[in-house]
Order: C-alpha cells, then structure tokens, then sequence
C-alpha cells in the first residue's frame, strides 16, 4: 500500500476559525428560510417514501415541483463557479508542476463534441508515460475525514457510509474557501453537467419504455433525498462543518458536487495498508475522455503516485483518451453523463424473477440457490455476443424447466453444466430461446419512438440532456435488434443443422 502523503494533514485541516465561505454569499431572510425549511421537510417525506415501478414518475413529478422551489428561493445565495478560461487552464497547470506531478506530452485543450480533454503536444507512442500525480494533489475521503467534516463522518451515520458524499461535502467546503490549496483544481472543474440530475422532467421521458428511465429517476429521488437530509443536518448542528455550510449549502450546488464526484471519482489505496480502498479525484489526470481501449492506469504505491501511460498512439495535435473501464451505456449515461455510441462493452440490462406464484417457485428457488443465483436479478445482453453464458444462462434454463427436469437436476451431481453453454438441456433449451426471444421484443415494443425516428431526431438542434436521452435509448434498441437478429440466425443454422 501507499507510503503516507507528506504534508497531508496542513492542507486539510485548517482551524475552521479561520475559513470564511466567499463574500458572494448571501444570507436567506427569517421568512425566506422558515418557506424553505417547510419544503424541505415535504421533499424528505416525498423522496422517503417506497414507490413501486408504476408510480415513480408521478413521484418524481412531485419532487421536481418542490425542487424548482428550493432552487428559486436559493438562487443567489452563491453564485456560480466562473468559465474555464485559459488563464485557469494555465493556472492548473502551474499549480500541478509546483506540487511536484509530472505531465508530459500533453496539455489540457478543447474539442467538437468532447468540450475539454487531453492534446498531444508531441507525437505519442503507447505505453508512454504522460502523466504522474503525487497524492497531496489529490482530494481523498482521508483528507476529507481530517478536515472540518471529521466530526459528522465520525458521528452522522449516512456519512459514516457514504464515502462519495464526504467526497461531495468536502468539495464544497474546498469550493467556498477563498485559501483553498486545491482552488487551481476546483476552478477547472466544469460549472455544468448532463448527469441525469440535471435533466428536466420533458428530458428524462425521452427515455419512456427503456430499461434506464426508472434508474435514472430513482437517481434524482437519492440525490433529493441526500439534500434534504443535510440540509436538515447543517441548519440544525454546531459541528465545524454544519457552522460553514449553514448559510451556504443550496441544492444546486451539491448537485454540482455531487455531479463532480460522480463522473471523476476513483478508487485508491489508502494511505495507511491496513485500511481499504479509498475515494479521490485527481486533478489534470481527470480531463481525459473515455475510449474503446485498455486500462492503462495504475498507482505506485512505491512513490505514492497515480500514473497515466498512453493506451494508444497519437500524432501531434490529436485526443488522447484513456478507458473508464468496460462499462455499459447504461452504467456511462447514469453515472458519468455521456453515450460512448461505439462502445464495444455496451448491452442492455435484462431484469428477470422467479414470480412467487409460480407453482414451482420452490423447486427452482433451490435449485438458483445451489447455484448461487438470486431468484431475481439484473443480467446483461451483450452488443458483443448474443449467447447467454454462466448464470444468465442458468438462470434463463431453471425459469423455462418442468417439475420432472427440476427434480432430477437437484439430485444430480452436475447441476453447474446449467452454466455451460456447451451442454444441450432438452426440452428446456427451446424453450429458453423462445422465451428470451420473446422478452426482447417486449423490451423494444415498450419504446414509443423506432430507430429511424431517433436517427432523424439526432439530425436536429437538441439541447444537450435531450440529444443524450434519445442517443442512449437509440443505442439500446440497436444491440437489442442486433442480439434477436443473431439469435435467429444461430437458430435456422442449428434447425438446418439438425435436418441434415
């Protein structure tokens, strides 16, 4: 594990006594505070309450009435953070040389359709290394739990288990110092985002009829949620952190923060060994955009330091992108806001379960739990393949068994060649195709527009939430017609097969 950062605890753990949030800041009047205490206190019932699947929209509703009038009565308390200039660009770059990160062979600069990113100032050869940030430059939950925060991370259960809001928090808290270390950073941050957060009720029901419209309003309805309750918490609590954030603390600024953590985070070894991963985000190293490719990333806990070496080959004046990872659009869209449209780890999410009236729910809930499989569970269509292996297989042959099938399967000491693709279960097999078959064009009858339609919408002016809602719902239906159009050419080959 990583050696202990130097001068750790001097940049995040200044007396509170001497911290002021900035002169912008505005006080709510007595009247203007007690209307907002009254509904934030109606947000916290509405956004705490269970709401099954048909009724989450006009849940949402609800909620975003009440937080249209939290933002206007909040508007102006702290005005935004300013436009990147190159003279912040300049600046963060500065700051990171002084503090002791390496960067070379590229710069921060703008692209079409990207905004920011990584240039190359000089042809790149992959496995270069481009760029070194010691961890004092970065903000971590350590720091955040030495700051001003320590006593409601010690002593406030939401955060004692939510590492990404102390993240959230401590930003904020960063963001309002004007001696901030870490101001170079936070000025470059962007001051808008297209995290689903941000999204208009018009704009989040582009996504009607796709697996990703209830995730992501149950996304607004945390995020809500997690307001309300600080905001409680700060105007309620004396602890050094609540004393700052009091006055402060607006919905449209923990989105913001909230939206930073969530599309920047990542996860490094702790300080200490004996302690488990820990969050952070790195600054300059955070400016690079996603990408078809390898992980090319890694820490050095030898010398305390996150490296970036280049995943490909870049001439002089082109993007260089790094990958966040083999992620689906879903998972890209609903926490980092954007549709990688060639994404080749894309897929759709298949919700399946066991009906607790089926009558032989008992069976096949023995037979999942030999097997280590829930009886309801989230499994991935693949754009790269469409055969079903391991569980999702499994899961798709004990749903479609009869009793006699069931019954000799839990007597049978082969039950794991259920998960090989390679073993034929008869009659289930048919059967299990028939039905998977059948679930997908439910999921794609479920969508109110075709893709042609959405191609044609992608021509227009959109604004920038809108254009992502319809982009990601056009990339599901296009692996959704890709995996029925190769499953039913994998079946005429195999009943062609069989008649020879």
């Amino acid at each position: 594990m990583g050696r202990k950062g130097q001068n750790k605890q001097s940049k995040a753990s200044k007396p509170s006594a001497l911290l002021r949030p900035k002169e912008e800041s505005i006080k709510l009047s007595p009247q203007k505070r007690s209307e907002l205490n009254q509904i934030v206190d109606k947000l916290l019932k509405v956004t705490s309450v269970g709401v099954n699947s048909g009724k989450i929209r006009d849940n949402h509703i609800i909620t975003d009435k009440l937080l249209n009038k939290i933002i206007s009565i909040e508007s102006g308390i702290l005005n935004d953070l300013v436009q990147k200039k190159e003279r912040i660009i300049d600046k963060i770059t500065d700051w990171m040389f002084k503090n002791g990160a390496k960067i070379d062979g590229v710069e921060i600069g703008e692209f079409d359709g990207y905004g920011y990113g990584l240039k190359a100032v000089k042809d790149i050869k992959e496995g270069d290394l481009l760029i070194c940030v010691p961890r004092k430059l970065m903000m971590t939950t350590e720091f955040a739990r030495t700051s001003e925060l320590e006593y409601l991370c010690k002593n406030d259960p939401m955060l004692a288990h939510m590492p990404n809001i102390i993240l959230a928090l401590f930003l904020l808290l960063e963001k309002y110092k004007e001696d901030s270390f870490w101001k170079p950073y936070i000025e470059s941050l962007p001051t808008s985002y297209t995290t689903v957060m941000c999204f208009s009720l018009q704009e989040l029901d582009e996504l009607k009829g796709s697996p990703t419209y209830e995730p992501a309003m149950k996304q607004c309805q945390n995020v809500a949620r997690q307001y309300g309750y600080l905001y409680n918490l700060f105007q309620n609590s004396s602890d050094p952190a609540s004393v700052l954030l009091k006055n402060s603390f607006t919905y449209e600024q923990y989105r913001w923060a909230v939206s930073t953590v969530m599309t920047r985070q990542n996860f490094i070894p702790a300080s200490n060994p004996e302690n488990p991963m820990i969050l952070a985000l790195i600054p300059y190293w955070d400016m690079g955009n996603h990408a078809n490719a390898k992980l090319t990333t890694d820490y050095n806990v030898e010398i305390d330091q996150s490296e970036y070496y280049s995943c490909g080959e870049y001439k002089a004046g082109s993007q260089v992108f790094m990958s966040y990872g083999n992620r689906p659009n879903s998972d890209l869209f609903l926490h980092n806001g954007f549709v990688h449209v060639d994404n080749i780890s894309d897929g759709v999410k298949l919700r399946l379960g066991v009906s607790k009236s089926d009558p032989l729910v008992s069976l096949k809930t023995s037979l999942l739990q030999k097997l280590s499989i829930p009886i309801s569970a989230e499994f991935l269509l693949p754009s790269s393949h469409f055969m079903p292996h391991g569980k999702f297989i499994a899961f798709l042959r004990i749903f479609n068994m009869d009793k006699e099938n069931l019954e000799t399967l839990m007597n049978s000491e082969n039950v794991d060649d259920l998960m090989n693709t390679d073993v034929d279960f008869q009659p289930a097999d048919p059967k299990t195709w028939l039905f998977l078959s059948n679930r997908i064009k439910l999921l794609l009858a479920a969508y109110p527009t075709s893709v042609e339609e959405d191609e044609d919408l992608l021509k227009t002016k959109l604004e920038p939430c809108r254009k992502l809602a319809i982009l990601q719902r056009l990339t599901e239906k296009r692996v959704l017609i890709n995996y029925l159009n190769n499953m039913e050419k994998a079946r005429c080959i195999s009943l062609e097969n069989n008649a020879n």
